[in-house]
């Protein structure tokens, strides 16, 4: 998973502070109020102005990113989801 979003009509980007460990972050433009964050069941790192995320996924297992703004919230998921 690769993330860089850009605020401003793509003329700014964001500052990313780590919040929550590495399963979740927000970034934020410089100026502003507007907050995008990120959740998932893969870890999460931050790199200058992008998010990324690596993993393995073997046959029946699943992984999951969210991108979330504004008051809307998804819980943290902490386990790998399999098939039946």
């Amino acid at each position: 998973m690769n993330c860089t979003p850009l605020f401003n009509y793509g003329t700014i980007g964001g500052t990313w502070p780590c919040q929550g460990g590495y399963e979740s972050t927000t970034v934020a433009p410089h100026k502003g109020n507007l907050q995008l964050k990120i959740t998932g069941t893969i870890p999460l790192g931050v790199l200058s102005s992008r998010c990324q995320g690596h993993t393995t996924i073997a046959a029946g297992e699943s992984a999951v990113v969210t991108l979330a703004w504004g008051e809307t919230t998804f819980p943290l998921l902490r386990t790998r989801h399999t098939t039946p």
